[in-house]
């Protein structure tokens, strides 16, 4: 074991102790930066490299029920006294941030942008529900394709339709007046939602270790960077 690997020596359980509703929170910070810093990459790597449109579509609706679910870390802060202390009298700049835009409950921009397709990310519309009529009736003149890919070794089905409607809810009505401004807008807020979670993390994160006296080295491992080959650079 080396040096700097012998000073690990944190487990969860002492960094963040059950029933302690500061740790819990911070926890729960945690998770939600992780997955959007992994959403996002993903999604940059599948523009990238010109995905097929199902795969960007999956991760942006991953990213919309993420964003979405994530507004529970901004209101509970107003029910539990201890968050309040913890975040202060002049609570970090991106909490404020996303405190706006999380505000009113149920009625926020997030809300607006991100409910519906938060929900058709988590719930299958099922026979017989006014929502899959309602959807499978606004792509109705919309072109019917599969896609089948005749490779042996990789064969490949792509069921269109199915995007067609998943991208509707995603994007909306591409041939609707108000299309353009509103994908702009979506894509404003995601980033600058997406930005204000993973620095509000990289903020308290520090702030919650020193007010337990932990030494930030007793958590933080340090990796090289990686190669283009995915090697650490530093390897031979």
């Amino acid at each position: 074991m080396t040096d700097a690997a012998s000073h690990l020596d944190l487990t969860i359980g002492e960094l963040f102790p059950s029933g302690d509703i500061v740790a819990e929170w911070v926890f729960s910070l945690s998770a939600v930066a992780d997955d959007l810093t992994m959403l996002r990459r993903q999604l940059a790597r599948a523009h990238a490299e010109d995905e097929a449109f199902r795969v960007v579509l999956l991760f942006q609706r991953l990213l919309s029920v993420r964003l979405y679910e994530a507004r529970r870390l901004v209101h509970v802060v107003d029910t539990h006294p201890e968050l309040k202390d913890f975040l202060g009298s002049k609570p970090p700049s991106w909490f404020e941030l996303l405190r706006e835009k999380y505000s009113p409950e149920g009625h926020s921009a997030v809300d607006e942008l991100h409910a519906v397709t938060r929900h058709q990310g988590v719930h299958y519309m099922w026979p017989g529900s006014q929502e899959l009529r309602e959807a499978l009736h606004s792509v109705g003149r919309s072109p019917a394709r599969m896609k089948v890919t005749d490779d042996r070794s990789r064969p490949n089905v792509e069921v269109q339709w199915v995007q067609i409607v998943a991208g509707m809810g995603v994007f909306g009505e591409v041939q609707d007046a108000q299309w353009t401004p509103r994908f702009a807008e979506r894509g404003e807020l995601t980033v600058e939602i997406v930005q204000a979670w993973t620095m509000l993390y990289g903020v308290m994160i520090v702030i919650y270790a020193h007010r337990r006296g932990i030494d930030l080295e007793r958590f933080v491992e340090r990796q090289p960077p990686l190669s283009r080959a995915g090697k650490p650079s530093n390897a031979e």
